[in-house]
């Protein structure tokens, strides 16, 4: 993947007002012309790959233009994220 294939870059420990990001649980991957066709096509190609490796990489949950995804199946919410898909892990024991 080249130029507009690939993400703008990815936060994970941050400072947030949800224990997820600064307890390093929950990545926001940056989508390069978000609302293009292309953009568009490579959140959803990460989004596929995160769910179709739920097990493998403990994933919680995903959201990506206004829909939480969960192991369990997809769902409508207020939540944006229409510029990043956020992949939130569950804390390993």
């Amino acid at each position: 993947m080249t130029g507009s294939d690939e993400p703008d870059g990815w936060t994970s420990s941050r400072p947030d007002s949800k224990p997820w990001h600064p307890r390093g649980l929950a990545i926001d991957i940056m989508i390069p012309n978000h609302g293009s066709p292309e953009g568009i096509a490579l959140g959803d190609q990460i989004l596929a790959f995160a769910m179709a490796n739920a097990g493998q990489l403990g994933l919680q949950d995903a959201i990506w233009r206004g829909t939480y995804y969960t192991p369990a199946g997809p769902q409508a919410t207020g939540y944006s994220h229409f510029d990043h898909v956020r992949i939130t892990t569950l804390p390993r024991r």
